[in-house]
């Protein structure tokens, strides 16, 4: 189908991966040893792997879903077998798929530690890049792969290296709560105040998540409680706003200031009274901010009582 110089960019990326897939469907119906060979390294089947490489299948056909290879395919069952196999046969080490994921990113996401070194060693970079940038210790980081992460380290990965929001390996551990992986990017060198482009910290996105523990690694390691990001929010603002009581708790008890105000104006104890559906969120951040009003007015204890563990209404839907 020829393209619309109209046609919605939305409507124009379906049709594209429709005539992708379209297009390696007929390749594969073109060659029933290559879908065999597809086929086989999804089933972990190695005897039927070699039947098809010897039956003439191509070691670099493509599935049809994202355009993994046998090899990638291979990679993500963490299959080592099928990787010699593929390899002896002189596969691409340097294939990625659709979203320009290489077999070293797919094994150290699904925490196949040992065939990241076999995989490096034939070729494949250790810091090649996906599509937003990303890298294989990113993905092994998010999903606290800290034994892929320590190989891919060992290997030369990059431990500085950010995606295209300009996160590193720590903020994509920060924001899965990923604690082994985190331990083992600190204790390597990254700093717990590395901010993205918009100058958001793993302390800030251990706290959107709800992460108590990361948050708890990230102050254990002198991270910075009042860094904000671009829109003047820090950490207690953030565990404010999503309603993380116990965050919010733990961030006062380390010195995190709730009269600190963000670009808006707005300070923590603004933003739990906004949200206030997060009920619980109120009594811990109010503590700060009425005692600081009362001791103003002169009558602590009064106000305390009269106040601090007044519950919002409910919100009506």
């Amino acid at each position: 189908m020829a393209a619309d110089e109209n046609e919605d960019p939305l409507d124009a990326y379906i049709r594209k991966e429709r005539e992708r897939k379209a297009s390696r469907e007929a390749l594969l119906a073109a060659s029933p040893q290559s879908r065999a060979l597809i086929d086989a390294v999804k089933a972990g089947n190695e005897a039927d792997v070699m039947k098809a490489l010897d039956a003439g299948a191509t070691v670099e056909a493509r599935d049809v879903d994202i355009g993994d290879t046998p090899l990638l395919l291979a990679a993500r069952r963490g299959d080592a077998a099928i990787i010699r196999l593929l390899l002896v046969r002189h596969a691409d080490t340097q294939a990625v798929n659709d979203h320009l994921w290489t077999g070293i990113m797919l094994a150290a996401e699904q925490g196949h530690a040992d065939i990241i070194a076999p995989l490096t060693k034939a070729g494949c970079d250790v810091n090649a890049r996906s599509n937003n940038q990303g890298t294989a210790l990113m993905w092994a980081a998010g999903r606290d792969r800290a034994a892929a992460a320590k190989i891919l380290l060992a290997h030369g990965a990059e431990l500085a290296a950010r995606d295209c929001k300009g996160a590193n390996a720590l903020m994509h551990a920060a924001d899965r709560g990923a604690l082994k992986a985190g331990a083992l990017l600190l204790d390597s060198g990254l700093s717990p105040d590395t901010a993205t482009d918009n100058g958001w910290t793993p302390l800030m996105g251990a706290t959107e998540y709800g992460h108590i523990e990361f948050v708890r690694l990230l102050l254990d390691r002198k991270a910075t409680l009042e860094l904000r990001n671009k829109r003047g929010e820090t950490a207690l603002s953030l565990a404010a706003a999503f309603g993380r009581a116990e965050i919010a708790e733990l961030l006062m008890a380390r010195g995190a200031k709730a009269d600190v105000s963000d670009k808006r104006g707005r300070s923590s104890i603004d933003l739990a009274r906004k949200f206030a559906e997060h009920a619980e969120t109120l009594p811990g951040l109010l503590v700060e901010g009425l005692a600081r009003e009362a001791t103003t007015l002169g009558t602590p204890t009064t106000a305390m009582k009269r106040l601090t563990f007044r519950k919002p209404a409910q919100a009506v839907h």
